[in-house]
């Protein structure tokens, strides 16, 4: 099972996702895919779901993809950006995954 969660960079119809998910098959992957992902989320809206969406469903590898929209909030002239709120965010996701699911492989993408 792999879980993608991510912002709307995951759920382009030709993005990274469905080519990885592909590259997998060729090779005689069997893979059963749970969408986690919300486009405009960026690690803050993704920490609050990650229990339900992904961990309960106990996926074997997590690909988390945020770069994109906490970039926005981050790099790209916010008045006053969270920054330390987002990276606990971020890492509440890979902690809450590590706690509930320890058997899943967990890859975070910056882009």
């Amino acid at each position: 099972k792999i879980c993608v969660l991510g912002g709307s960079i995951s759920l382009q119809r030709n993005g990274y996702r469905p080519n990885f998910i592909k590259a997998l098959e060729r090779r005689g992957v069997e893979v059963e895919e749970i969408p986690a992902s919300i486009g405009t989320a960026g690690s803050k809206p993704l920490a609050l779901i990650v229990g339900e969406w992904v961990v309960t469903r106990k996926p074997d590898l997590l690909f988390v993809e945020t770069a994109v929209n906490d970039g926005d909030e981050l790099l790209e002239a916010t008045p006053c950006p969270d920054v330390a709120g987002t990276l606990r965010a971020a890492e509440g996701i890979v902690r809450t995954v590590r706690r509930k699911s320890p058997g899943t492989v967990v890859v975070y993408l910056e882009m």
